[in-house]
This record gives structure tokens, C-alpha cells and sequence, in this order.
């Protein structure tokens, strides 16, 4: 085929125009040709061109964008191949058998509350599900909140129970200001509509609790070498035993000082109220027209390194190195625990139960960390 060289006005040859049409044509006529004989045939070129919707033509698709080419990654792109357990180190075992890599290997989210980005294991998830007769919005657990009816990405706060009460009892409704914009866009006007449940901390707790308690019933039916009944958690008790990786209570770990520190923290609150209330009166009384040398009063407060002090978790020797120690009873309460070990060999089990390390015991042992790091409290 000869082609014609036309100028433009600036002086450059107008040859690919020229040469698409050619290019255009020829895989019109392969098409139609190879339609006449079998659909089969079309393969071939339906993997060099673009193919468009309705009844426009379809276009040549460019190198870069042809199958070979795009089949071809980067290797950083590739997806990473599981681990052959067979061929794995012995710290390799290790870390597949510790929770906390798994817990810590999970996706980075960000808290909405606090706009801390932690591991997603560390994190409630929250999503929005329409009500089934009011067809309101409600923000629900992610737990209760069906895949095909939800608006949006999920929003996820702090897995401490004392940031869901303070979401839940302010009446400024903070929780409205925590919204990720994609919710927002979602709903529209519908927005104002959307209800978050006023027993939201009571809601959370029953899921944790019973999540936990499915993730252990396993090992408490069983009768396999998972758990093993202990006097104490004292390490003359426990040495004896491999492959320790955490300790469960039977009995509560609570003491007096417990109580002593609830009653303390409420003594607190209400003088520090009292202390406001002076102060926003001192400030509606003074007069900003004269000069005046005395300072305002003091507001007296307790230094945050006082008043929040770093979580404890309580923890056992074992073999040199420290392992977790969970209260069963503390955690899901006397009536979860009943049914937990109903009509099991720990029916009668006053003491501590041994959770020895394994792959399978990850997911219960996360179960616990989440559940205690929702009910934990700062103590002094």
C-alpha cells in the first residue's frame, strides 16, 4: 500500500493518521472474515483489541496494554507464595506460632477518634446498616453489618471501652465528627438520620465475649493436650510443663484495691468539677475594664501521667520469660464461663488451665488480647 505524504499547515507529515486507518481496516476485514466461520476464532483478536460498549468500533489496543506485556510484573509486584511449613526455621515455628506477629502482621488502619494508626486487630470496625422496618441508618459492629447492605468503608475506633462510653454518654455526640467522607457522600441527607445505639459499650462487649467463647469451646471439648490443668501459676507449677503460651484463670485476679480505685477515680471527677465551676464563676465576675494585678484562681489538676497511668496486664514466669495471664472469669463473666465449661473435663477446675503453643490456638489467644484490652482500665 502506498502511502501519500500530506502536509500540515506547520510543515509535518501526517502519517499516523494515515497509517491507523490502514491498520483500522485491515483488522476490520480479519474480523469479519473469521466471524463468518466460528465465534471460537474470534479469540485471537479479541486479545489485541479494546473492545467498547454499544455498537461503537473497537479499538487497537497498545503495546504496553497488550496481555504479554501487562502478564509480565514486576517481581515486587508478584504475590508473595505461602511458607512451606515443612521447611521452616525454628524461629521461623516461633513466630508462626506467637499471636502477637499475627496481630501485628494485620493491615494498618486508622482510629477516626484519635487518628492513631494501629493494626487492624487492634481496632473496633464499625459500619452503617439500614434498619429493617424504619429503613434508618444505624452504625452497627462490623459483626452485625451484612456485606451487601452497607454504605462505605468501615469506620474503626480504639478497641478500650472507656473511648466507646466516652463516644456514646457525651451529649455533644462525638462520634458524628468521626465519619470518614466516603460515608458521608454515601448518605447525603440521610446523614442526619443515621442512629448510633445508646448501649453501643454493652453491644461491643457481648460480641467480644462471644466470639471468645466459640474460639474456646474447641479446646475446652477436646480432649487432646491443648490445655492442661495446673495448681497455680506460680512457676514451680508451671515449669514442668512445654510449650507454655499463656495462662488461663478460673478464678478472678480483682482484689480490694479495685474497688478502692473506682470510688477514687469518681472523687476525682467531682473535684475537678467543683474546681470548674469556680473558675467560670471568678471569670463572669471580673470585669475587663479595670487593670487588675491578682492572678486568676488556680484550677488544681491531677498530672495525665497520674490520672491515666500505663495499662497493666498481668503476667506469669515461665522458664525465664514472661507469658500472659487472663482471667476467664474477669473476662466473660460467671455466666459465659459456665457455659464455656459445662460438661467438660475443667467442670470442676478451681485453679488455672495451661494454654500450650500452637497454630490452631492463635486465633483464641488473639480473642483474648482483644477482649482484655477492651476491658482494661488504668490502675495506679
Amino acid at each position: 500500500m502506498s502511502l501519500m505524504r500530506i502536509s500540515l499547515p506547520h510543515g509535518r507529515p501526517r502519517f499516523r493518521a494515515i497509517i491507523w486507518q490502514a491498520h483500522h481496516r485491515q483488522f476490520r476485514r480479519k474480523a469479519s472474515s473469521a466471524a463468518k466461520e466460528s465465534p471460537e476464532s474470534l479469540e485471537p483478536l479479541v486479545q489485541d483489541v479494546h473492545l467498547r460498549k454499544a455498537s461503537n468500533r473497537p479499538l487497537p489496543i497498545p503495546p504496553v496494554l497488550k496481555p504479554m506485556a501487562a502478564s509480565i510484573k514486576p517481581p515486587w509486584k508478584e504475590p508473595k507464595p505461602d511458607p512451606d511449613l515443612n521447611n521452616l526455621t525454628p524461629f521461623q515455628k516461633k513466630l508462626y506460632q506467637n499471636p502477637y506477629a499475627h496481630a501485628l502482621a494485620t493491615p494498618v488502619r486508622l482510629c477516626s477518634a484519635t487518628l492513631l494508626r494501629l493494626p487492624s486487630d487492634l481496632l473496633l470496625s464499625m459500619q452503617v446498616k439500614l434498619h429493617p422496618t424504619t429503613e434508618a441508618p444505624w452504625l452497627v459492629p462490623a459483626a452485625l453489618a451484612s456485606k451487601s447492605n452497607n454504605h462505605g468503608v468501615p469506620v474503626r475506633y480504639l478497641a478500650q471501652e472507656s473511648m466507646i462510653l466516652y463516644l456514646t454518654r457525651n451529649k455533644r455526640e462525638p462520634w458524628k465528627y468521626t465519619l470518614p467522607l466516603r460515608i458521608v457522600e454515601n448518605l447525603g441527607s440521610a446523614i442526619k438520620k443515621l442512629v448510633w445505639r445508646e448501649d453501643m459499650p454493652a453491644l461491643l462487649l457481648s460480641i467480644l465475649r462471644k466470639q471468645l467463647v466459640a474460639n474456646l469451646r474447641w479446646f475446652f471439648g477436646k480432649t487432646s493436650n491443648h490445655l492442661v490443668p495446673c495448681e497455680s501459676q506460680s512457676p514451680t507449677d508451671v515449669d514442668h510443663i512445654d510449650d507454655v503460651s499463656c495462662i488461663l484463670c478460673l478464678r478472678t485476679l480483682t482484689t480490694g484495691v479495685d474497688h478502692l480505685h473506682t470510688e477514687l477515680t469518681q472523687i476525682v471527677l467531682k473535684a475537678e468539677q467543683s474546681a470548674d465551676k469556680i473558675s467560670k464563676r471568678h471569670r463572669q465576675t471580673y470585669d475587663t475594664s479595670k487593670t487588675s494585678s491578682d492572678p486568676p484562681p488556680h484550677v488544681p489538676r491531677l498530672k495525665p501521667s497520674l490520672r491515666f497511668p500505663p495499662l497493666h496486664f498481668p503476667t506469669a514466669v515461665w522458664r525465664g520469660r514472661r507469658v500472659p495471664v487472663y482471667s476467664l472469669i474477669d473476662l466473660l463473666g460467671e455466666e459465659h464461663l459456665a457455659e464455656l465449661i459445662k460438661d467438660t473435663k475443667f467442670q470442676d477446675e478451681k485453679n488455672v488451665v495451661v494454654m500450650r503453643e500452637s497454630r490452631i490456638a492463635v486465633s483464641a489467644q488473639i480473642k483474648l488480647m482483644q477482649l482484655q484490652a477492651y476491658l482494661a482500665k488504668p490502675m495506679p
